[in-house]
């Protein structure tokens, strides 16, 4: 699957086998994560208070395995726009936004 393919994937809501991240300027393929990565990034979505911390530490994880070279920290160089959007497909990848619409669904009787 091409880099546009992915991202339509995203936008459409299916769950890709992998996906493109953009950070610092350079494209980064990410995959699925594994129970001890969601794990984590579950801790991370429910504990963390701050949009950027959640968005650096969700990226840390999604890229130590796929990029190891490529240390998120404080120091990385980014905009809020990449960052953004980054996090996003990998919420996206993760499924955080098909779950969050499972629970968002009205019970019926």
């Amino acid at each position: 699957m091409n880099r546009h393919a992915r991202r339509a994937a995203a936008a459409t809501n299916k769950s890709p086998s992998a996906s493109i991240v953009t950070l610092g300027g350079h494209d980064y393929e990410i995959g699925r994560f594994n129970i001890g990565e969601l794990k984590r990034m579950t801790e991370i979505v429910e504990k963390s208070d701050h949009a950027i911390d959640r968005s650096k530490l969700l990226l840390a994880i999604a890229l130590e395995r796929f990029a190891p070279d490529v240390k998120i920290d404080d120091e990385f160089e980014t905009d809020m726009a990449e960052l953004d959007a980054a996090a996003t497909t990998v919420i996206n990848l993760a499924g955080f936004v098909t779950l969050g619409k499972r629970k968002a669904a009205p019970a019926t009787a």
